[in-house]
């Protein structure tokens, strides 16, 4: 009976809230990022996988199943970035290496930007 107590004591006390908080932050920017990208409109709607050899659908109404996986991959890079980027401005890591990850971060989020852009122009 007192180690059911404690069981119970445990979960009700949300201590494992706080000590998985990365894997949680981490599961909901995952999630974040596929409902972004829109799994919600692929699983729910009748959704090609390609638009003939084309990956992105010439419209706003229709989504393609690799659009989804491409831009989702977009979306991730970019949050990759900016994810580098506060590592690197929070002073874990020495000048060279700080200057480095920004360096890396700044590419991350202009190839997650252009990547976006282009494949919002050909959906135009």
């Amino acid at each position: 009976m007192e180690r059911v107590k404690k069981t119970l004591i445990a979960m009700l006390s949300l201590d494992w809230v706080v000590k998985g908080r990365g894997v949680l932050s981490a599961i909901l920017m995952f999630t974040a990022i596929l409902v972004m990208s829109g799994v919600v409109f692929v699983s729910m709607g009748n959704s090609p996988t390609f638009y003939g050899r084309q990956i992105f659908f010439p419209t706003q109404t229709v989504q393609t199943v690799a659009e989804f996986i491409v831009v989702s991959s977009y979306y991730a890079l970019g949050l990759t970035g900016m994810a580098l980027f506060y590592y690197a401005a929070t002073g874990r890591l020495s000048d060279r290496a700080a200057g480095y990850a920004a360096l890396g971060a700044t590419f991350l989020i202009l190839f997650s930007a252009l990547g976006l852009f282009s494949g919002f122009s050909a959906k135009i």
